[in-house]
């Protein structure tokens, strides 16, 4: 149990539930009270589905002529569209944690965070899921655009699956990244390049099936490989081509949830004992 704070004279626990609650509550004030920046994501959004359907009409890869005709849209389009779904997701779980950290920074109350007895874990996870309500605003729409086009049944449901999947497996990576720009100061290179592998290098917006076979060995290093695949064989209504059996890139993937959790809290240790030993104030 958390130690207790005072407030207005109570007594209230200060427990990984409340926190977790709490943080996601004042994130959504924050974005609310900033319309201009849920506005300018909406237009964001809007112009990279626009742009993409604009390529889905001017380029054509190998894979997908196995799959054509599958729906009311270009295979093409759809291969995009599943993929910026993704991307826009996936997205909110690598960066949320490193932009709070960077918030937390500039307003100067990191040190405060790493000072004060409460479940710092729950912080994370309350400002990555704050974030994932706002972007879903935008992207629930286009799912449904994707099972409309794509003309989907029960495919859509596998397909939200392999989406929260992902992003769950993704929240570990998120913290990992903020705790170690706490840890080791100048990592923004760093995640930068993760970024644009987490981008192209797992097929978000070129098949790997199309890759070299040295290049698709470095892909399978990374399991949001098999989140994207699964994602356009469940958009094409299974007949996608998958890298290996849905059933063994589905174990891949649920596998990668505890292993990059295991790891953000090992981190979470270490950046509380780095910060109880010589103090956050020299970042």
């Amino acid at each position: 149990m958390y130690t207790t704070e005072r407030f207005y004279g109570l007594s209230k626990p200060v427990t990984p539930i409340n926190v977790f609650a709490s943080t996601i509550i004042k994130e959504l004030k924050i974005a609310i009270r900033y319309r201009a920046n849920l506005i300018g994501d909406f237009y964001e959004v809007l112009l990279i589905v626009f742009s993409f359907y604009i390529f889905g009409s001017a380029l054509s890869f190998r894979t997908l002529t196995e799959v054509s005709g599958s729906g009311r849209a270009s295979s093409v389009f759809i291969f995009f569209i599943t993929g910026i779904v993704l991307v826009l997701l996936l997205d909110v779980a690598l960066w949320t944690p490193l932009n709070s950290v960077t918030n937390d920074l500039y307003n100067g109350t990191l040190e405060y965070l790493y000072s004060t007895s409460f479940p710092r874990y729950s912080y994370y996870l309350g400002t990555i899921v704050a974030a994932a309500i706002i972007r879903l605003i935008y992207l629930v729409p286009i799912v449904i655009g994707i099972a409309f086009f794509g003309e989907l049944s029960q495919e859509v449901i596998f397909l939200s699956l392999v989406i929260l999947a992902s992003m769950i497996s993704l929240v570990g990576v998120g913290i990992i990244i903020a705790l170690s720009a706490i840890m080791w100061k100048e990592t923004s290179g760093i995640a930068q390049i993760l970024g644009l592998l987490f981008q192209f290098l797992v097929g978000a917006f070129i098949p790997v099936q199309s890759f070299p076979v040295w290049l698709k060995w470095i892909a399978f290093l990374f399991p949001q490989t098999f989140a994207y695949d699964l994602s356009r064989y469940y958009a094409f209504k299974t007949k996608w081509p998958t890298l290996l059996p849905v059933e063994i890139e589905w174990m891949i993937l649920l596998l990668s949830i505890p292993l990059y959790f295991g790891v953000s809290i090992y981190l979470l240790k270490k950046v509380e004992n780095y910060s109880k030993k010589g103090g956050l104030h020299l970042i």
